[in-house]
């Protein structure tokens, strides 16, 4: 957790696509001009577009600054420093560990005081205000986003509009008390309460900014709330979907707000009242409604399932809102997927499968999943998913690379995260794809669920075993069904049998033994059970049965006749192999015969622990002897093999209908290895027949192998279809030391590296396929021996990849993930297992957010769990004490975590709600009673208490109007209860008389036995005929588990099950069952908030596009579309650079393209007019075939540069463009 804040520092700065190697770094991406990257201590400003591979340094690409500025001009910008470098070194220790607040990754109070003893040691230097906290309940919130409008065009919009939302009346029931638009928004559809409310999280209190009430005429419709399905935002433009009301969209610069619908219905079109008229009734025209330059937009469907918003990144300043480039927004419907565009136009997917998600990634490549249950993402690059009946490319479970290894049991989730595609089912875990865009079968795939990381991967995965410390034991291979075989008898089987007619369960000597099970029909029925003993829950193991006679039907589940893992039938004379993971300590199998009047006969029950795959093959490993398991660090959750020689124990995998085989293509092998013995040779892999005899060295037909020689050089050799082969380097690997070793071939080249360096090259073109081999893992055989050589060091995560091969710089970006998860205590699995319900990626800071159904949110950074965010960690038991959604003027709605609803009038004495602000409620108590007696009320309910537990009860209260005349008492009480709510006990405190003094008044009391929850009174007695009139303010209420109040924290929702998630810029949003939290972390110091700004920076005139393909000489557009509007003119310069991916470039053009468009008054499309190519392509006689540019129109207003490949071979397409706009 300490090394968070530095990266969230470094992300904030710029960093980005810079990886370690061999004491410098390598970029693995493009950079556009202007972009800011920082590299031990200095910043680069990219001079202009720079091509991947290329690390900053003085030349042409990079030149140095510091916070944006030149070097020449370092002096000036060091003494504009505020801060020294002792009072920067103590701000950078203090966000170090206010970020472990942020994470909430436990001992919330110590983290709340460490943030405030930081925060006074920094004084005047930084806001390190951090928060983390319950805004509002809400069992049935149904979206919520983080909008942070700094990243918007222009950051400073909120404080340039002036609109009705800004004049409107403040202090008032859906008004808040500031004038100005936040710069950050929390946005929360809230399904119980029928609104929608922006919250102001400038403040870290988050107080409510505006509320639009539901209503018959209201912008917001009656009965829709609960039926919002997703908010984003971008440029003050607010879209919001339903599921039935198709998207609403409110406009905060333009000041006006619209329904979009499929049809024209009476409840669409533009909203005939301001926005701060949104409660006022003023209703909907019944028309279809403009989406910017489009006066009349109608959308694909109405029930709309999720949305997204980017800029397109050429698109024109719009003057009419304050200069910022109008959006584009993505949506996901029942009947597809569609885009509105940035000039108004409405296109939809040519798949019409209900979509369920979509998002954008930073490259503008638009993604989406299925509403049901399905692991499909379709892909649609830029520019296609602009033009009608757009065309896509997809993935799934049964594609290379594949999206999921497990099945799901819910629908998929999709998020572009930096260089990444997050994937997510519930079940599923998680997916990191590294998409390929010169090939989609050479993208890289990580699978990570709670039990395993497997690394990353690049092309078809044959095999990926994993380990981790939530199962150390050793592995040991042996049968755990109890008399399997039935050779003498059926004892150990037990008869679970209904009904009658049936023939018992019989024991049948043939086929040296068997059991007969008869059916007459599914109600009278012959059955046996057995209880497997699986104690390693997580640990997959394989089952086997063989039918023969007649059909059979086994089921395997945590219950006795149980299907919860899984039930299949096996045919009549076959046999069926399945594997499992163990869910529980028991397993229960249950047999019974397939059809009616059937008698089947089963044999050869069988159930082993198997090495788990965790590839889509599942080429699952047999256990050989025994296994030892060890975490790869300190406490790290990656675990290896270590020392097999001493433990005799490796694996072997069956070449299951040559499911290995290489062949002659291209093929990776990674693994990571730690040596202990400087002077020991060792195996890691061996793909062999084992036929050769004392002398035949590693065999006599092909195989291969990869081995560490005794004097610590990998070595990878064997024989192929063209003879033997072996390649190794000069440098032995370091003893003591995690090592990252891949070969790979590509093509006929044989390359071999270390920590993602290459150290030896090889020629090698032959087939390594061998049907009848197998694959030894920590072991090898040579002269005729088997299970040789084992290892004596440790090694891990060993995967074998067909098809396809990592470029150099794939290898580079794999070692620099996947090191990161053999540090010590590196946190790499999925926390409080799999059942993911959202993702979302934070760009600012790169941090991947993963929500699931228990173990609350995790954080990733690459391969690695930066922590975890859990709603129940504060030590305030109160869900809502920061006091969020309350309603003024009558009962309190939602006030200290309960649903607090007071009664109007007892005995003639009303209590009334009539003041709200951050963290606290005014209630007004007055009227003269006719009877003795009190106001009991019970804010909040604790659970999950134990007998013998101090829990203490504590509330800051001010008389702030009225006085204490005649009121006999205020108190505080603690009623513990039973599970049947029944009292077990009470405290009251003190009786407590507040005056004009804020003061903090608390209860103390011990749990009696049996108590199991708390119910927390605030009492108000009074006597008949005694006039009473006060005003209390009951602020920042806790309830924590201590025998005195220790110091006051926010409290959360208490819930861990997290249903959706959003994130920017270091703001976390989650709702949860129960509410919603936002963590608002500290903000950073001002050099840092100077590097973001230049960031930010964006020049619509100038941009650049990379990795765009081709793969045949189908004209295809390629570049960054750009928009004519009618009576403008655009001047282009393209420049292009176009080469066949990896390895040697067959086939390569560089080309300028000078080119001018209008478009007429009235014209449906632009016209290109003038074009010339300034330069001859060049083409090199390495070419082969003859690729062509130009710059032609898109229709619509729209052209593009299109790009003429050539067939069968796939181009990839670099380039940037610069424009001159003109009326």
């Amino acid at each position: 957790m300490a090394d968070l804040a530095p990266q969230l520092i470094a992300a904030i700065k710029g960093d980005k696509g810079l990886y370690p190697v061999n004491g410098g770094y390598v970029s693995t991406v493009a950079y556009r001009k202007d972009t800011i990257l920082r590299d031990n201590g200095s910043q680069w400003r990219a001079l202009q577009l720079v091509p991947p591979g290329t690390p900053p340094a003085e030349g042409a690409y990079w030149t140095k600054f510091i916070d944006g500025t030149p070097v020449a001009d370092a002096a000036q910008v060091a003494a504009d420093r505020v801060l020294s470098q002792a009072a920067a070194a103590t701000a950078s220790a203090s966000l170090d560990r206010v970020s472990a607040l942020a994470l909430l990754v436990g001992g919330y109070a110590t983290s709340t005081q460490i943030n405030a003893q930081s925060a006074a040691a920094v004084s005047g230097l930084a806001n390190l205000s951090a928060a983390a906290r319950a805004i509002l309940l809400d069992t049935n919130t149904v979206a919520a986003h983080v909008y942070d409008t700094t990243r918007d065009d222009d950051p400073e919009w909120t404080s340039k509009v002036n609109s009705s939302l800004t004049t409107a009346p403040l202090n008032m029931a859906t008004r808040g008390s500031k004038a100005q638009h936040p710069r950050l928004m929390v946005i929360a559809a809230l399904g119980s309460y029928r609104q929608i409310v922006i919250y102001d999280a400038d403040d870290p209190t988050c107080p409510m900014w505006w509320t639009l009430n539901e209503g018959a005429t209201n912008l917001v419709l009656s009965n829709t709330v609960p039926l919002v399905t997703a908010i984003t935002a971008r440029n003050g433009l607010i879209l919001i979907g339903e599921t039935n009301a198709g998207i609403l969209a409110i406009d905060l610069v333009l000041d006006r707000a619209t329904v979009y619908r499929q049809s024209a219905t009476p409840n669409c079109g533009a909203y005939q009242g301001n926005l701060a008229e949104a409660n006022s009734g003023k209703g909907l025209p019944g028309t279809l409604p403009p989406w910017f330059d489009n006066p009349s937009l109608a959308i694909l469907n109405g029930t709309v399932n999720h949305l997204a918003m980017t800029v397109l990144p050429q698109t024109a300043p719009n003057p009419n809102r304050l200069g910022m480039r109008n959006p584009i927004c993505a949506y996901a419907t029942a009947g597809g997927a569609g885009v509105l565009r940035e000039d108004g136009v409405n296109v939809s997917s040519a798949a019409t499968t209900a979509m369920g998600r979509v998002s954008f990634d930073r490259n503008g490549t638009l993604y989406a999943t299925a509403a049901s249950t399905n692991s499909t993402v379709w892909i649609y690059d830029p520019p296609a998913y602009l033009s009608a009946s757009f065309a896509h490319a997809f993935l799934h479970n049964a594609t290379t690379p594949s999206t999921m290894v497990v099945t799901p049991t819910g629908p998929s989730y999709v998020r572009g995260a930096g260089n990444k595609v997050a994937i997510a089912a519930a079940a599923a875990g998680l997916t990191l794809l590294g998409r390929n865009r010169g090939g989609m079968t050479n993208s890289s795939v990580a699978y990570i669920d709670d039990w395993r990381n497997t690394g990353h991967q690049v092309g078809a995965s044959k095999l990926a075993y994993s380990e981790s410390a939530r199962m150390l034991s050793a592995l040991q291979s042996s049968e755990i069904v109890t008399n399997g075989k039935f050779d003498t008898n059926i004892l150990g089987w037990i008869d679970y049998s209904s009904g009658t007619g049936y023939t018992p369960p019989a024991w049948d000597a043939t086929n040296g033994g068997q059991l007969l099970l008869n059916r007459v029909d599914g109600n009278n029925c012959a059955r046996v059970r057995q209880e497997l003993a699986t104690p390693l829950i997580g640990q997959t193991y394989g089952f086997s049965v063989t039918a023969r006679i007649a059909g059979c039907t086994f089921r395997l589940g945590t219950a006795i006749a149980g299907n919860q893992i899984i039930e299949q039938a096996v045919a009549a004379g076959s046999t069926v192999n399945i594997y499992f993971r163990a869910a529980s300590a028991i397993t229960h199998v249950l047999f019974f015969p397939s059809s009616n009047g059937a008698t089947t006969a089963i044999d050869d029950v069988s159930t082993r622990v198997v090495i788990a795959d965790f590839s889509p093959a599942g080429n699952h490993g047999e256990i050989i002897g025994t296994i030892n398991r060890a975490p790869v660090a300190a406490g790290a959750e990656l675990a290896c093999w270590q020392d097999l020689r001493t433990s005799g124990g490796n694996a072997s995998v069956s070449n299951n209908l040559g499911g290995l085989n290489i062949g002659t293509g291209d093929f990776c092998i990674s693994v990571w290895y730690k040596r202990t013995n400087s002077a020991a040779a060792e195996a890691l892999m061996h793909f062999t027949d084992e036929v050769g005899g004392p002398s035949d060295d590693t065999g006599t037909n092909v195989h291969w192998r990869l081995y560490i020689i005794s004097s610590g050089i990998p070595f990878f050799g064997g024989r192929a279809s063209g003879g033997i082969f072996g390649y190794s380097g000069s440098v032995a690997v370091p003893t003591g030391a995690w090592q990252h070793i891949v070969v790979l071939r590509r093509g006929a080249r044989v390359e071999l590296y270390a920590n993602g360096a290459l150290f030896a090259t090889g020629t090698q073109a032959g087939s390594l396929s061998n049907s009848g081999a197998k694959l030894l893992l920590g072991a090898q055989f040579i002269n005729g021996v088997t299970n040789s050589n084992r290892l004596l060091g440790s090694m891990a995560l060993p995967r074998l990849s067909i098809g396809s091969a990592p470029s150099p710089v794939q290898v580079t970006a794999m070692y620099a993930e996947e090191v990161q998860m053999f540090k010590p205590n590196a946190k790499c699995l999925l926390q409080g297992g799999s059942g993911v319900q959202d993702i979302a990626h934070d760009p600012d800071v790169d941090l991947l957010y993963v929500a699931k159904s228990a173990g609350g949110t995790d954080v990733f950074q690459g391969l690695v769990s930066k922590g975890t965010i859990l709603s129940t960690t504060s030590i305030n038991k109160f869900s809502n004490s920061g006091l969020g959604n309350v309603t003024i003027g009558g009962p309190g709605v939602g006030m200290f975590g309960g649903s607090a609803v007071m009664p109007a009038v007892t005995n003639g004495v009303s209590q009334s709600l009539i003041g709200a602000g951050p963290g606290y409620v005014d209630i007004q108590v007055s009227g003269t009673p006719n009877a003795t007696g009190n106001f009991s009320w019970s804010p909040a309910t604790i659970s999950n208490v134990a007998p013998g537990e101090n829990w203490t009860f504590s509330m800051e209260m001010q008389l702030i109007a009225g006085s204490l005349t005649n009121f006999q008492s205020l108190e505080l009480r603690e009623d513990r209860r039973d599970a049947s709510f029944n009292t077990v006990g009470s405290t009251g405190a003190t009786p407590i008389a507040p005056n004009a003094t804020n003061v903090r008044y608390s209860s103390t009391a011990t749990a009696e036995a049996n108590t199991t929850n708390i119910a927390l009174r605030w009492i108000v007695r009074y006597s008949s005929g005694a006039p009473v009139n006060a005003t209390f303010r009951l602020r920042r209420p806790q309830m924590e588990k201590a025998s005195a109040f220790t110091m006051y924290v926010d409290g959360m929702t208490d819930s861990n099950n997290h249903k959706q998630v959003s994130a920017h810029d270091g703001h976390v949003v989650i709702i949860t069952a129960t509410g919603v939290d936002v963590i608002l972390p500290a903000l950073p110091l001002r050099s840092g908030v100077r590097a973001r700004r230049a960031v930010v920076a964006n020049d619509p005139n100038v941009g650049s596009f990379n990795g765009r393909v081709t793969v045949d000489a189908t004209p295809t557009f390629i570049g960054d579309p750009i928009y004519v509007p009618e009576g403008g003119k655009v001047d282009a310069i393209v420049s292009v650079t176009a080469a066949v991916p990896g390895g040697t470039a067959t086939e390569l053009l560089t080309t300028l393209l000078k080119v001018r468009a209008n478009r007429d008054i009235g014209a449906p499309a632009a016209t290109v007019f003038y074009s010339v190519i300034s330069g001859t392509p060049s083409l090199p006689d390495r070419t082969t075939g003859t690729m062509d540019l130009i710059v032609a129109s898109m229709g619509g207003g729209w052209i593009g540069v299109r790009a003429t490949g050539k067939a069968a071979t796939t181009i990839e397409w670099f380039g940037e463009q610069r424009l001159t706009r003109a009326a």
